[in-house]
């Protein structure tokens, strides 16, 4: 009855040693593990979030953009029209403009280059250019641009400038 004890209490001594073991590599080696996995996830459902909320701000940029829409070809003089009331407005002295011939670019688009002389100060031409982005009628691309003060008036620049004016089909 003895050796049958003590059979048994080696037993559960191995049992119990076994789960101390596998109690202790839980405590030491999994726990870490399982922290380092919750704050992962945390930081995951962050990430989530500010990608929704990106998407979410595209798919309001697409929409503006869709706003802008290209004029045909029929309607580029509105674009030219629009062009230089903006440039008027911001003080800008048109001396010439100049409509190229119409070109193709590869994919859905014609150009139609634009060569300009204008005066104006270097903040006025400055503000124009700027405000090039905001028509709504066409997209417009500056190809070149050379600048020389004018001699009576140093503050005031004489601007040559070369634009593709882009519209559809």
């Amino acid at each position: 009855m003895k050796i049958e004890l003590t059979k048994q209490r080696l037993v559960i001594s191995a049992a119990v040693a076994a789960a101390a073991v596998l109690l202790g590599a839980y405590l030491i080696l999994f726990r870490p593990l399982i922290n380092k996995l919750k704050l992962l996830h945390s930081e995951y459902q962050g990430l989530e979030t500010s990608i929704s909320r990106a998407r979410d701000a595209i798919s309001s940029l697409k929409l503006e953009g869709l706003k802008k829409e290209l004029v045909s070809e029929a309607d580029v003089s509105l674009a030219i029209e629009e062009l230089t009331k903006k440039g008027k407005a911001k003080g800008i002295n048109f001396i010439s403009l100049t409509p190229q011939q119409i070109a193709r670019e590869p994919g859905h688009y014609k150009v139609l280059p634009v060569d300009l002389e204008l005066e104006a100060s270097y903040a006025m031409l400055g503000d124009f250019l700027g405000k090039l982005d905001d028509l709504n009628r066409s997209l417009i691309r500056v190809r070149k641009f050379n600048l020389v003060s004018n001699k009576l008036n140093p503050k005031i620049l004489i601007t040559k400038l070369s634009l593709d004016m882009y519209f559809s089909e």
